[in-house]
């Protein structure tokens, strides 16, 4: 559909609707819809002090791909009007100059149609990063060190072109789906260093909070940028804003006390001296900050996690064989006893191939090779309900996150839906050509994909029970998958020894990972979005870093296979099953074993944590399922 881009039309908020995709006109207004007779604006995206912002398409190319177009008009709140106007005139001047950096938009036209003034840019496909903080929770410090190392050399880069951005904060920094780099956007309140400028000293420009004291006061410089992107930085370490970090009595920051988890000296060092008042103080270019950010973080220096995850983010490449003396050796516990075996469910008459709880945590299904599913009571204990699958050996369970879905699969071909709540078969997804080894739901329930001998790993949409994409380029069965919270990442797991990393929208392998010996049997993603576990037959459980697809750490300590893998929801704890006939609970934050659960008397083939993160469920070979406790 069309959204009609005049300011005076009389329905603005009906025109998706009323307008349809060929239309030349509006319905309303009779404005022209194609700005520059090329671009048809889709939505609205953003509006602001100069202008509105929407997603858009080229329709003078076959593909008709997204741009961005970008609407000035002056709220009556600025004056006066040519300086405004100058702005935006000055914005596309800037993105003209940088846009030949990969991490600064391309500017596509500059034009004016019916008395108002348009610019027209390249779309950057993701969040920024205020939607990533609220969707998925503070920054770390490898999160923040990415970012640093990421960003600085594109404002070394617009520096050297003598352009001051003047509004770096979260909203401005976007991180780009197909390639995860950051992107510095909205180049509307830049100035040009090395000329006259137009506005005058004491002019303010930038946003509140995240504005230099010299820029407050109309002189901002290079060094200006650096402040902004320190109080950027603090933002996401905190989640708090900028003033509310800020203390305006003393003129000092007070942010420390809000982390959630402890800096190394040379990060916090790195932060304080870009947020120095006093510009003699603060880093004068981005090379310096580069440079203090690349000396090596001292043995005993607190990181998080301690396994090293900053270093992990500026290669995409990993070892293609992991020595055998990289390896620790095997942790001992930290506190033994930690989880205690609370109930022993045992109904199944052979192995248990998969658990899962429900959403709310009061209902466990488990899927067995009798052919059977079973849904128990999580608080007592008892078999509230058996389903009977019939068709072979249950594989694999998955429900869906609003509670009302229960999908399985079997030793066939097809996806069986049943609703949970009264245990009756809903439908059928039928598509690949041998059996389905593994299931995961989207966070948003939208979505489902599944893993199979055939190669491949299927993407459905949910609702409408269709597929939408196929994954193709392992060379065995593909036998577990996982999906990233902000859904942008699917990891697959194969007997081929690899894993990829697939694009969502796109459906193409941004990372093939290799390291292990062996068949690979589960992959996990932890709840940051940051982590991907591997689990293999050769023993180990292997560490990577979701973004850059780099090997982290190798966790051994089994002494056999590891079947099963699974995060905790609370991001704190990694349960590993394996064929030893135990399972082990390992610290997320830096490696170590915490308990070493014992009990069951043969292979562990599934783990699952309770939404809470209090419990773990465990099914096994020997046919029991067992439900194990934290203690208080």
């Amino acid at each position: 559909m069309s959204y009609c881009l005049n300011l005076e039309c009389p329905a603005p908020a009906d025109q998706k609707t009323l307008n349809p995709e060929q239309a030349r006109f509006c319905s309303n207004c009779g404005a022209k819809l194609l700005l520059n007779d090329r671009y048809r604006a889709l939505r609205p995206i953003g509006q602001g002090g100069f202008g509105r912002t929407f997603l858009a398409v080229d329709e003078l190319k076959p593909s008709r791909p997204y741009c961005v177009i970008k609407q000035f008009f002056r709220e009556q709140a600025i004056e006066p009007p040519e300086k405004a106007a100058e702005l935006f005139r000055q914005e596309a001047v800037r993105l003209d100059e940088l846009g030949q950096h990969p991490q600064i938009p391309n500017l596509f036209a500059y034009c004016e149609q019916d008395q108002q003034r348009y610019l027209v840019q390249e779309f950057i496909d993701g969040q920024n990063l205020d939607q990533e903080l609220r969707m998925q929770g503070v920054f770390d410090e490898a999160q923040i060190r990415e970012l640093l190392t990421d960003l600085l050399p594109v404002l070394k880069y617009i520096h050297t072109h003598q352009v001051i951005h003047r509004d770096i904060k979260p909203e401005n920094i976007i991180r780009r789906a197909s390639d995860r780099h950051f992107v510095l956007v909205d180049f509307g309140a830049s100035k040009f260093a090395g000329g006259t400028d137009f506005l005058k000293p004491g002019t303010k420009i930038g946003s509140q909070g995240y504005t230099a004291p010299e820029q407050a006061a109309g002189n901002a410089t290079f060094s200006s940028d650096l402040y902004s992107l320190g109080a950027t930085c603090l933002h996401l370490l905190t989640g708090l804003p900028p003033l509310a970090l800020f203390n305006a009595q003393q003129q000092s920051w007070v942010w420390q006390p809000h982390l959630q988890a402890t800096l190394s000296k040379n990060l916090e060092s790195i932060l304080e001296k870009l947020l120095q008042a006093d510009l003699q103080r603060r880093y004068q270019t981005a090379e310096a900050v580069l440079h203090d950010l690349a000396k090596p973080v001292m043995a005993d220096e607190p990181r998080s996690p301690q396994w090293d995850i900053s270093s992990a983010q500026t290669s995409p490449s990993p070892p293609s064989n992991l020595p055998a003396q990289t390896a620790p050796p095997t942790p001992q516990p930290l506190t033994p006893n930690t989880w205690n075996c609370v109930r022993t469910l045992q109904a199944h008459d052979s192995w248990i191939r998969a658990v899962a709880f429900s959403p709310d945590g009061q209902l466990l299904v488990s899927g067995s090779g009798d052919k059977t599913l079973k849904i128990w009571s999580v608080e007592t204990g008892t078999l509230i309900r058996a389903l009977e699958e019939q068709v072979g050996w249950v594989r694999a369970i998955a429900i869906s996150p609003n509670g009302k879905t229960l999908v399985t699969t079997a030793n066939d071909k097809s996806i069986q839906l049943w609703d949970l709540n009264t245990g009756k078969r809903q439908d059928n997804l039928t598509g690949h050509t041998d059996w389905v080894r593994a299931i995961a739901f989207s966070p948003d329930g939208q979505a489902l994909v599944t893993a199979s001998q055939d190669k491949t790993a299927v993407v459905w949409d949910f609702d409408a029970a269709v597929p939408l994409q196929t994954l193709k380029g392992h060379n065995h069965w593909v036998v577990s998958v996982a999906i990233s919270p902000d859904r942008q990442t699917i990891a697959t797991g194969s007997r081929d020894q690899t894993i990829k990393l697939w694009h969502w929208e796109s459906g193409k392998c941004r990372h093939t990972l290799t390291g292990h010996k062996a068949e690979v049997l589960s992959v996990a993603i932890d709840v940051t979005g940051k982590l991907l576990a591997s689990s293999s037959a050769d023993n180990t459980v292997q560490l990577w870093a979701l973004n850059t697809g780099k090997h982290l750490h190798t966790i051994t300590g089994h002494d056999n296979a590891v079947n099963a893998i699974a995060f905790s929801p609370d991001g704190k704890i990694l349960a590993t099953g394996s064929n030893d006939q135990t399972i082990k609970l390992w610290r997320v934050a830096n490696g170590k074993l915490l308990d070493t659960l014992n009990g069951h008397e043969g292979w562990i083939w599934s783990v699952a944590f309770s939404p809470d993160s209090q419990q773990l469920a465990s099914g096994s070979w020997d046919g029991s399922i067992k439900l194990w406790m934290r203690s208080p």
